[in-house]
């Protein structure tokens, strides 16, 4: 899948496919820079995703951190205010 994908670009790359029950095991380094992973939205809220990347979240396997992102999401989880989306 990924490597068919990857194939014709002009840049030289080393695929590494992993047992799916090392998979995880192997994330954890964070000895890659690129790596596939899928998650499912638990509950109807942006957050589900955007916490992904917030530099606490311990779903936040590649560990990107952005102080300015983290204060967004922190203002944002802070407000208070009327969820009614009749207009």
């Amino acid at each position: 899948m990924m490597k068919n994908a990857w194939k014709d670009l002009a840049v030289k790359i080393d695929i590494r496919e992993i047992e799916s029950d090392q998979y995880f095991d192997q994330l954890d380094p964070k000895e890659f820079t690129l790596a596939s992973i899928s998650w499912i939205g638990d509950y109807a809220d942006p957050m589900t995703f955007l916490d992904l990347w917030n530099s606490q979240s311990s779903l936040n396997r590649s560990s990107y951190t952005n102080k300015d992102y983290d204060g967004l999401l922190a203002q944002s989880n802070s407000e208070q205010g009327s969820h009614d989306t009749k207009h």
